[in-house]
């Protein structure tokens, strides 16, 4: 099965920008460093004769720099932590902890900062003797002071205000997730339980839903007649829209095919009643292959993928690919005129594979396709060392598997492998 990207787990040491890609911590928390650095520099360069105050803004920027960097990271890390547990945590009990846990984060940053402080007086940088012994103090301090509650009091609101919208953004995401668990249900319940029962035939078929939810859907069906159809089909565009559009199509499906003994039929019905029920922009690509009681195969395709035909005796891969529009472009008789079915028989061993375009579609890491070619050649190796259906279908989806390397997912991917058993 292909792998699908898990939700990543939020990092604390990297943050998401406005464009989504992800920041690391440390670009941010060095703005705060270098806007004091500069301004230090900017303080070192005035002459303290002109302006003695510049000393003491000097030994306050220091002061301000050695010890507003660890206090800031280690309460933003401690800050993120507590908020993994969001979900599980009572508000009142969450609005204990923070403060706690800065009250905690400014103890320990603190005492970071104080080995700071000592290590630049070792060393000689600048001396931090006691600055009350300066009248300037008494100037410079209260407007210092005044800053700091300020800022410290914007910090607290805007930690507030992030958190109160955090935990609407969660409750919308929940409700997304509901939403989509809802959508995945009704998509998986349109695909049958059981594989198609057709004397003389091989069939195994399964669909791997995306990341986000597709259109895809593949059924086994009975015509009035009493020969067999597997249709595969598709609905333009992905999520919720395409998911309904494909729960109408297949009631649709399943109640018109016992009423009529053309597959063309069904499509001309199909597309009608398309185009009165659904946008006009809606379409939906499909394709069938019908096996009457003769074993003679028909393919209809209606804007879908070729079927891909492997051929034992050959040792080759033939590409079906009949004329034909998606349903739901134009009315009834624009679309039996443009269906153009291929009729051929399949000889024991041969193996007949319809998919999705996801399959075809599915990107590796870098970007590239899986295409049209390869799919020949996984069928061709498949269809020549294996003998059974579900083991060939596992084959190529292994094949795929490979090529991808646990790329993300974005399209569903169906796939339908019918083979012609032997004589018994």
């Amino acid at each position: 099965m292909i792998r699908q990207q898990p939700t990543r787990r939020q990092s604390l040491l990297r943050r998401p920008d406005k464009r989504g890609s992800e920041v690391p911590l440390w670009k941010l928390l060095l703005l705060i460093p270098t806007g004091f650095m500069v301004f230090f520099m900017v303080m070192n360069w005035i002459n303290a004769g002109v302006l003695p105050e510049a000393a003491i803004v000097r030994k306050f920027a220091v002061i301000v720099i050695i010890f507003s960097v660890p206090i800031t990271c280690i309460a933003h890390l401690a800050t993120l932590y507590v908020a993994r547990f969001r979900s599980t945590m009572m508000m009142g009990l969450r609005l204990f902890v923070i403060p706690i846990v800065w009250l905690a984060s400014g103890l320990l940053g603190s005492g970071i900062g104080i080995g700071l402080a000592w290590l630049i007086q070792q060393f000689g940088y600048i001396t931090l003797e006691p600055l009350a012994a300066n009248p300037s103090v008494a100037t410079l301090l209260p407007v210092f002071t005044g800053n700091s509650v300020v800022a410290v009091a914007i910090g607290l609101v805007i930690a507030f205000v992030r958190s109160a919208k955090q935990e609407e953004l969660e409750e919308q995401e929940e409700l997304l997730t509901t939403e989509f668990q809802a959508a995945r249900s009704v998509q998986l319940s349109l695909l049958p339980d059981n594989e198609a029962r057709i004397a003389g035939f091989d069939i195994s078929a399964t669909m791997i839903p995306a990341v986000e939810i597709g259109g895809d859907y593949y059924d086994f069906l009975s015509f009035a007649n009493g020969s067999k159809g597997i249709i595969v089909a598709d609905a333009a565009g992905k999520g919720i829209p395409a998911a309904l559009v494909m729960a109408k199509f297949q009631g649709m499906t399943q109640a018109l095919s016992i009423h009529v003994s053309n597959p063309a039929d069904l499509f001309i019905g199909l597309n009608d009643t398309l185009r009165v029920r659904l946008h006009r922009r809606n379409f939906i690509t499909a394709a069938l292959l019908d096996i009457d009681f003769d074993d003679n195969c028909t393919f209809f395709r209606a804007g879908h993928n070729p079927l891909l035909l492997f051929r034992r005796g050959k040792g080759s891969v033939e590409e079906l690919r009949p004329a034909g529009m998606a349903l739901g472009l134009a009315h009834g008789a624009a679309l039996g005129n443009a269906l153009q079915p291929m009729l051929f028989r399949m000889e024991a061993g041969d193996v007949a594979l319809i998919t999705s375009d996801g399959f075809t579609e599915a990107e590796n890491a870098a970007g590239e396709q899986f295409g049209d070619q390869r799919l020949c050649d996984s069928l061709l190796g498949a269809g020549r060392s294996l003998s059974s259906a579900h083991a060939i279908r596992q084959q190529l989806l292994a094949d795929l598997n490979q090529f991808v390397a646990g790329a993300q997912q974005h399209d569903d991917i169906t796939i339908v492998v019918v083979r012609k058993m032997e004589d018994e």
